[in-house]
């Protein structure tokens, strides 16, 4: 008999004009219900943030035509920005057609609703 793994604690939020984003966490994090609680203002910087990085890709991105996914969770002691940030969010984007498929993911380092660090991971 097969055990089935437990589903990952996920959320789903709204990225206007580009659809909903699913963010996936990890078990007993709170670091979901925090990104949910602070989405609305969140959402608006790292909008911004995505769209002066994508500026550095070299050919035209559509955004729209993706599908956007990420990773997010509370950040644990001692690893990179964690005495400055509290939490972690991975975006992706997922099923692009060429050259989106070519972008990088986003990392975001964020302490309450601010972005305090974010980068391009390639």
């Amino acid at each position: 008999m097969k055990i089935r793994e437990p589903k990952p604690p996920t959320i789903t939020v709204s990225i206007a004009p580009y659809g909903r984003m699913k963010i996936v966490g990890e078990e007993g994090d709170d670091g979901l219900a925090l990104l949910k609680h602070n989405w609305a203002s969140l959402w608006p910087a790292v909008k911004r943030d995505i769209e002066r990085m994508r500026k550095n890709h070299e050919a035209p991105v559509r955004f729209e035509t993706c599908k956007w996914m990420a990773d997010g969770h509370r950040l644990e002691p001692d690893v990179f920005m964690s005495d400055q940030a509290d939490l972690f969010l991975r975006i992706r984007l997922e099923a692009c057609p060429e050259p989106e498929d070519a972008l990088p993911v986003w990392d975001f380092f964020i302490k309450g609703t601010d972005i305090v660090h974010c980068q391009p991971v390639y």
